[in-house]
């Protein structure tokens, strides 16, 4: 019994350095970069309102990326950047649909537990929307792991920002909110500007 406890602690230890040499050698041929371990690449996409619609309720749900929405007065429109991620077979991870409809517009990620399996994935995504200044909207953010931003002068019928891991902060933001404005955060800080 003690020649096998020995014979599979000696195994255990031979393996565990080689795994970390394994890893060394990898690790430094990527340059030290944990992002060059990653096994996921992201495809950047735009939307871009249609000019003869309508948009006054937004409700972006995502679940790992920062979201950053912007009050810009040099635009007319609304437009929406965000990242869709694959796996290096293609597989994406997560979809992320974006509808327009009857005034509304809904940016969802949907993702299964078999998204992140075998996943390395080191970046951070973000997802930034741009809104004219001069109309009034009912939005709605809610991210899992991510940080919501807001940044700008705007007007807001209503304001719901919610994130499970991540901060929120509207401090670069001087907003009027007509309605509910709420700010939640589970693990992270609330910062509120003007």
């Amino acid at each position: 019994m003690k020649k096998f406890l020995k014979i599979t602690t000696i195994t255990g230890v031979c393996l565990t350095l080689l795994g970390a040499l394994t890893f060394g050698i990898a690790f430094g041929s990527a340059g030290w970069d944990v992002q060059e371990l990653s096994n996921v690449k992201a495809e950047q996409k735009r939307y871009e309102q249609k000019a003869d619609t309508t948009i006054e309720n937004i409700v972006i749900d995502v679940e790992n990326t920062d979201v950053r929405v912007v009050f810009d007065e040099s635009v007319e429109t609304i437009s929406l950047d965000y990242s869709q991620r694959f796996k290096k077979n293609g597989d994406p991870i997560g979809k992320i649909t974006v509808h327009e409809e009857n005034g509304g517009l809904r940016i969802v990620e949907k993702s299964s537990w078999k998204d992140g399996f075998l996943v390395w994935d080191f970046t951070s995504y973000k997802t930034t929307v741009v809104l004219p200044c001069d109309k009034s909207y009912t939005l709605a953010v809610d991210t899992d792991n991510g940080d919501i931003t807001v940044c700008g002068n705007g007007t807001l019928a209503s304001l719901t920002l919610s994130t499970d891991n991540g901060d929120v902060s509207t401090k670069e933001a001087s907003l009027v909110c007509e309605g509910k404005m709420s700010m939640d955060s589970d693990n992270g800080d609330c910062t509120l500007g003007e």
